[in-house]
């Protein structure tokens, strides 16, 4: 237990997922515990950031549940006498019987490539490559607003990136900490193409030029308030550690009567509990994301 605690870790606190609701699992390991009737436990490895593949059984890690599609994360509960993970939102117990993992081999293989490389940049052992500390900088880099309408960097990538804003990282200065999965997945992407990881720029192209220069110009800025300082001040005040910055009630009746006028809410409002709220959740995503914030708490410009 004290070889596997993360106590003992050989890591930086930055370089493990912040928030259990956004590390990965691989039910085929815990369906493997089952088997060998033993309780599910969690993997160390699954908690590291660049996890994105279960190395032993090759198949995608999961973060969300294969019946209800729920994000809320996982929990133990026991369950005849033996420890089970099961999604918070449904109780269901996480197994790969639910759903058949569709990744391609080859994206699979890219996957479980960077995450060695990265694992090794960490411990120490990648040789020539770069440092963990050339890492963090592409991907508080990726996260920083550029110039166009304050988008981040990493939306020039020309990557395929996650519908919606859910799961983006709570802290962009601890980027790969503090994102869920599928934008954890996608910033290591862009960080790869950006320092050519793995192969990234034969297999995704290279970055625009300016996002090279931005890296090359930008100096590793030590002041940053770091992952560890903002989890301490979290837990000594008992508030998060990143500020709300919530919109006027008047914006929010108008999101919320425009989700309600809507015909995908018309057609999921007869629909079962799981299927109504995962409708809902991705139209308020959506309206969250379209609409600019306070547009609806103030009057439009005057006309000369």
């Amino acid at each position: 237990l004290a070889g596997m605690a993360l106590s003992r870790r050989a890591r930086p606190l930055a370089w493990y997922v912040a928030e259990r609701s956004h590390a990965g699992v691989c039910p085929a390991c815990l369906d493997q515990d089952t088997a060998d009737d033993g309780d599910h436990y969690v993997r160390r490895a699954w908690s590291h950031v660049e996890a994105m593949v279960c190395s032993r059984h090759r198949q995608g890690l999961r973060d969300f549940c294969g019946r209800c599609f729920g994000s809320a994360g996982f929990r133990f509960h026991e369950l005849a006498g033996k420890a089970r993970l099961v999604c918070m939102t449904c109780l269901t117990v996480v197994s790969s019987c639910r759903e058949a993992d569709r990744a391609e081999p080859q994206k699979t293989g890219f996957l479980t490539t960077l995450a060695d490389i990265v694992t090794a940049v960490v411990a120490g052992d990648a040789g020539e490559g770069p440092s963990p500390e050339e890492i963090m900088r592409a991907a508080k880099l990726l996260w920083t607003p550029s110039q166009a309408d304050d988008k981040p960097f990493i939306a020039w990538s020309g990557l395929g990136l996650p519908k919606g804003g859910h799961g983006m990282p709570a802290q962009r200065t601890a980027p790969l900490a503090t994102a869920a999965l599928t934008w954890r997945i996608t910033t290591l992407i862009a960080i790869a193409q950006l320092l050519d990881l793995a192969g990234a720029r034969r297999r995704f192209g290279p970055p625009p030029p300016f996002v090279f220069q931005a890296f090359a110009a930008e100096p590793e800025n030590a002041s940053q308030p770091t992952l560890s300082s903002a989890v301490r001040q979290s837990e000594e005040t008992g508030k998060p550690a990143t500020k709300l910055e919530l919109r006027s009630n008047a914006e929010y009746r108008s999101l919320a009567e425009a989700i309600l006028a809507s015909p995908d809410w018309k057609r999921a409002e007869r629909a079962g509990g799981a299927t109504r709220s995962r409708v809902l959740g991705r139209l308020m995503i959506q309206a969250l994301d379209r609409a600019p914030r306070d547009r609806a708490a103030v009057p439009g410009r005057a006309v000369p």
